[in-house]
């Protein structure tokens, strides 16, 4: 029974990986800037279909193969891999891995370090943008590598870790065979919005013939067409990680020689064994210490195997695959789609009988002294000082697991009762200090997310309140409302600040709804951000969204009053600076020159628009409608190029432009 809970536990949670890593790629695939940099990289490669290396640029790329990559696979691989037929012969191919591997100071490994190669072609740019944030996704996600794979032509435009995949043709290339070839022409030959798919383990010699299998789906553009494939590795140590339980597998129930593997349709291991992993030495003419792992390498054939990948589930006692030795072992089919797996959890017959034969050891003597107990023992002792004593202690163990509503109840008007009388007494006072307790925790953190963002919340914690954070990626949005003190002077105080109340309320759920970070509002002034507690690849554009809504909350605010409120809005991006400031009156906010610029650009702009600083029009291109601004010169950040966007109900029709040749000098907010 307890093989069976360990195996069904492992089994929930390797396809609860399995999945995961589903949800994430099909998130990704619909990202907006997944789809503008599969656009843009198949755009920068083809531009390269045409170039030429030199004689001694191709001599080094011929170097990196023959004395790097060639020595390294035929380790691993049987046979001996030729050159001739590896040796990439497209001109877009050999463009790329020359730039990017053979001319890539980084190790074999590291080579996913490199932002931009020592070129100035149109891909390297495009790699230096978008290189970066696939490369952290990596990290953070835990892929052994991530493709983006053009639709078309099946040319492999990206990679992170630029193996001697990155830049070949899956149809045409020397890996057109592959199994990442074979995912390439199931995902082709049914392009499915929102599904993902997923190939078996195979020997992979890009990875050094490393045993690999990946999961994949479609990339489609605006229109709904398919135009590229974003595809993922699926790292082993990690599936080893799930299985293995962190290695405690004593904790975990398997005693010294139980273990729970997965075994493919093909008898080999999916991962990796325990007296693989336990090894302390591990020496390098061992093909599995070499590749890391057992997987594809360690054969499971046997009763169990056979019942599990014919869909059947229990129990039998079979030989381990490593020795003579018996094993009680668990099987089941793993149930995730796209694999034929079998999943078993196993120990030695003897270590597993063990508990069994010191029980009946322990049935046996607990007999003999119960006996010799109720031989001497009267009924009316029994009855008289056993059962309230039992009811006492069971109140006591219930306490203690902190059921404080359990009470002792014996109805009896001797010590025993005055002894129930104290401990119910004692019992109510701990409920009412641990409900008292559980209010005033929620309450304080109520009180926290009210100040703090809830990310920042559960990064300080337990009274700590320092916290500070350099943001690579942010976008910071200022805002001031215009006419609103005059407005206000003819109100009295308290219909002011409901007014004001009501328009920073309305600005706030805009903010929400955009994902938009609110930081601060200082009179009728709103300071905001995207990307800062939460990393988001289109900060810039939910900054803009959100100061659109700005403008219409502000339009319809008018007409309802019947009076001309006007807003200015300044957006930029960069990096900033992020943290708790003060102890006892401590805030949430950010700084440094990308705050600056924005709150200095929303100065110049004319009310009832959004000024964005050319680093912000850069990110979120032609298509948001921004027209030219002058230039805004200032004296800490030099000329800033901006550009503006109004709406359509703020233009004057009669004007031939919205341009102000003599934007409003720098003023305080509120005026």
């Amino acid at each position: 029974a307890q093989l069976n809970s360990i195996r069904a536990n492992k089994s929930d949670h390797i396809s609860g990986y399995l999945e995961g890593l589903k949800k994430e790629l099909l998130t990704m695939a619909v990202d907006q800037s997944v789809i503008t940099a599969t656009k843009e990289f198949t755009s920068a490669f083809n531009r390269l279909q045409k170039s030429v290396l030199s004689n001694a640029e191709m001599d080094k790329l011929t170097e990196f193969y023959k004395d790097k990559f060639i020595p390294r696979l035929d380790a691993n691989v049987d046979g001996s891999p030729d050159i001739n037929f590896l040796l990439p012969r497209q001109a877009a191919t050999r463009y790329l891995q020359y730039q990017f591997i053979a001319n890539n100071d980084f190790a074999i490994g590291k080579k996913g370090e490199l932002d931009r190669a020592f070129d100035r072609s149109y891909y390297s740019g495009v790699h230096e943008h978008y290189h970066p944030s696939f490369r952290q996704k990596l990290q953070s996600f835990g892929y052994y590598d991530l493709f983006l794979i053009d639709f078309d032509s099946g040319n492999i435009v990206y990679t992170v870790n630029k193996e001697t995949d990155f830049a070949t043709s899956l149809r045409r290339g020397p890996y057109k065979t592959s199994l990442l070839a074979r995912l390439y022409d199931q995902i082709r030959s049914s392009p499915n919005p929102g599904k993902a798919q997923l190939v078996d383990f195979e020997f992979y010699q890009p990875s050094y013939g490393a045993p690999a299998a990946f999961l994949g789906t479609t990339v489609f553009d605006e229109e709904h067409h398919p135009i590229g494939i974003i595809a993922i590795q699926i790292p082993v140590n990690k599936i080893d990680e799930v299985m293995a339980g962190n290695r405690n597998w004593e904790a975990s129930g398997l005693g010294k020689t139980g273990e729970v593997i997965l075994v493919g349709d093909d008898y080999k291991m999916r991962s990796s064994s325990r007296k693989f992993l336990e090894r302390s030495d591990c020496p390098q003419d061992d093909r599995a210490c070499r590749l890391g792992s057992t997987v594809l390498l360690q054969t499971v054939e046997n009763d169990a195997v056979e019942a599990a990948l014919a869909g059947k589930a229990g129990e039998l006692l079979v030989p381990g695959y490593d020795s003579t030795k018996k094993t009680i072992t668990s099987f089941a089919p793993l149930e995730v789609t796209g694999l034929h797996w079998a999943i078993l959890a196993k120990m030695d017959q003897d270590e597993a009988y063990t508990p069994i034969f010191n029980f009946e050891k322990g049935l046996l003597v607990a007999a003999v002294i119960l006996s010799s107990l109720i031989t001497f023992a009267a009924m009316w002792i029994a009855y008289r000082f056993t059962r309230p004593i039992d009811a006492l202690m069971q109140g006591v163990r219930n306490l203690r697991r902190g059921e404080t509503g359990e009470k002792v109840i014996l109805n009896r008007n001797d010590e025993f009762g005055d002894l129930a009388e104290v401990f119910n007494q004692t019992a109510n006072i701990i409920e009412k200090q641990q409900d008292s307790i559980t209010r005033k925790e929620a309450e304080n953190r109520e009180l926290l997310l009210n100040i703090l963002p809830p990310s920042v919340v559960e990064k300080v914690g337990d009274g700590k309140f320092q916290y500070a954070e350099k943001i690579t990626n942010s976008t910071i949005m200022f805002s001031t409302l215009n006419g609103f003190t005059q407005y206000a002077e003819s109100l009295d105080a308290e219909e002011a600040m409901s007014e004001l109340n009501d328009l920073i309320n309305q600005f706030d759920r805009a903010a929400e709804k955009n994902g938009v970070e609110k930081i601060q509002t200082v009179g009728d002034s709103y300071m905001a951000a995207s990307g800062i507690t939460i990393s988001r690849l289109d900060h810039s554009k939910r900054c803009l969204h959100f100061a659109r809504d700005m403008l219409e909350i502000v339009h319809h605010f008018n007409q309802e009053r019947k009076i001309n409120l006007g807003i200015r809005i300044g957006i930029h991006t960069g990096d900033a600076f992020a943290g708790i400031v003060g102890t006892r009156h401590f805030v949430f906010d950010v700084w440094g020159d990308t705050v600056n610029i924005a709150s200095r650009i929303r100065f110049d702009a004319i009310p009832d628009s959004i000024l964005v600083s050319d680093a912000v029009h850069e990110r979120l291109g032609e298509q948001e409608g921004f027209q030219p601004f002058p230039d805004i010169k200032t004296a800490a950040h030099g000329c800033l190029k901006v550009w503006y966007w109004q709406p359509e109900w703020a233009v004057d029709e009669d004007a031939d432009t919205v341009i102000i040749e003599n934007p409003i000098t720098h003023q305080q907010p509120g005026t």
